[in-house]
């Protein structure tokens, strides 16, 4: 799944069985089954290179686009709607996260080694993110421009670090 929202309603929308089942007879023939790719047991092996990832989205958009014959909505972008004034949450599934520093550079690490490297003005916020848990992109201190708030919050909504608050 491309969109956390996107994702968030489908799982909703599961629940609906009939609506659910009409749905997918409707605009797919047949009824789509669930089989979420991060369940439990799920080996990384199952994982795509991010260019089978990226052809996999063109794809989805292209049939998105023929089915309902409108462009795909800006509501499967989640990094499209990170503004100053939105509010975004920690993903706590993803496990422990630590900050390291060396070099006039700062990395947030986690279980899986690290996530990013980013100049250590962003220390500051990146400490605040790991302390609240949410928090408002405004919000972000250590003297980075609106700009780089943004850039920094997009890079870690697209990462599965951070997600959009409802």
């Amino acid at each position: 799944m491309y969109s956390r929202r996107i994702d968030e309603v489908w799982h909703q929308f599961i629940l609906f069985t009939h609506e659910y089942t009409s749905f997918c007879d409707r605009y797919f023939g047949a009824l789509l089954h669930h089989y979420p790719s991060n369940a439990p047991g799920m080996d990384d092996k199952d994982a795509v290179s991010r260019e089978e990832d990226i052809q996999a989205f063109r794809e989805l958009r292209g049939h998105y686009e023929r089915v309902f014959g409108v462009p795909l909505s800006g509501l499967w972008y989640d990094r499209r709607s990170v503004t100053l004034n939105r509010r975004v949450l920690l993903d706590v599934t993803i496990g422990p996260l630590v900050l390291e520093e060396s070099a006039g550079q700062v990395t947030l690490k986690g279980e899986k080694g690290r996530a990013l490297t980013v100049n250590s003005l962003a220390r500051p916020a990146l400490e605040l993110i790991l302390q609240t848990r949410s928090f408002y992109v405004r919000e972000l201190p250590g003297g980075l421009s609106d700009e780089e708030k943004l850039g920094l919050v997009e890079t870690l909504v697209a990462m599965h670090v951070l997600m959009l608050a409802p």
